[in-house]
């Protein structure tokens, strides 16, 4: 409303003075209140593409973070390989719409040519290697479920039934999956 009626483009000096405050407050709540009056989240909430590497490396030093409950480390979880995946589609094929979890792990692996498909794999183990990535599209759909369901995102009060075992267990299988992601794509040929 205050950008369609011209305030933060108004000279007037009171104006721009209380505009200045919003912005101070915003920032310290997380957010950056850009010229054209648009609100830009500096948080690691769900503007997960905002951040590239960056928001890779910040979720992968919470996810690692032992004090972290089952269910912040589903959503975590959830967050870095989502992270991962759309700064891997962006740097390998700017011009297609990232999808939704967990999809957007699919399109980002074709996108930086690591397919799951044993036939366009040059290696004497292609089965097994295609296997191996299309685990990482499967930990990525249940653990996406799991999360929508029980993790700390969609608003969920109460705490997840998943046990502090299986989310270690989620925590150290998703974190060796982004650093395969990141590894593999830097190899000369994939």
């Amino acid at each position: 409303e205050m950008r369609f009626k011209g305030v933060f483009s108004s000279t007037d000096d009171q104006t721009q003075e209380l505009v200045g405050g919003l912005r101070t407050s915003l920032a310290r709540a997380g957010a950056l209140l850009r010229e054209d009056g648009r609100l830009e989240s500096l948080a690691l909430g769900p503007a997960i593409e905002a951040g590239g590497r960056q928001t890779i490396d910040r979720l992968q030093q919470r996810l690692r973070d032992p004090q972290l409950d089952p269910g912040a480390i589903l959503g975590t979880s959830k967050d870095l390989l989502e992270a991962t995946a759309k700064h891997l589609l962006k740097e390998h094929n700017p011009a297609v719409v990232a999808g939704d979890m967990p999809g957007v792990v699919g399109q980002a692996m074709r996108a930086a040519g690591l397919t799951t498909k044993p036939s366009e794999i040059d290696s004497t183990n292609a089965k097994a290697v295609a296997a191996l990535r299309q685990q990482v599209i499967r930990t990525a759909e249940a653990v996406t479920k799991t999360r929508n369901t029980g993790g700390d995102g969609h608003g969920h009060l109460e705490p997840t039934d998943v046990s502090p075992e299986l989310a270690n267990y989620i925590r150290h299988l998703r974190l060796a999956a982004v650093t395969y992601l990141l590894d593999e794509v830097k190899r000369p040929t994939h």
